[in-house]
């Protein structure tokens, strides 16, 4: 287990999936990753957010009838692109790349972020 750099989740990684778990709810993000030894960088693809991919987890959610987007489609899919957003895996700080956002990893504090 890698601990995100503020304590907010977890990280777990096996031979090709990464899964994090969040410290304040029950949500958890999976999917692939690449990770440079020699930069220690870590690129994450999420693949599932509370186990529902992309277009599943677009059909489950639940509109809250204020949500100022011009229709419940809009809304649906703007917080599917956000909890989808690799960069929100971690929530702060990272490097934009063509290939989505780089983390470092800290072997010695066995962290995930951005430094």
């Amino acid at each position: 287990m890698v601990r995100d750099k503020w304590l907010l989740g977890s990280f777990s990684f096996t031979s090709s999936v990464w899964t994090y778990t969040s410290s304040f709810s029950e949500e958890t993000k999976t999917g692939s990753y690449a990770y440079d030894s020699n930069k220690k960088w870590v690129w994450l693809k999420t693949a599932t957010v509370g186990g529902k991919n992309q277009s599943a987890y677009y059909s489950a959610i639940t509109v809250p009838s204020n949500h100022g987007f011009s229709d419940d489609n809009t809304y649906r899919a703007a917080k599917t692109n956000q909890d989808f957003d690799d960069r929100q895996v971690f929530l702060f700080g990272g490097c934009p790349t063509p290939y989505g956002f780089v983390r470092f990893y800290n072997s010695t504090n066995k962290t995930i972020g951005d430094w």
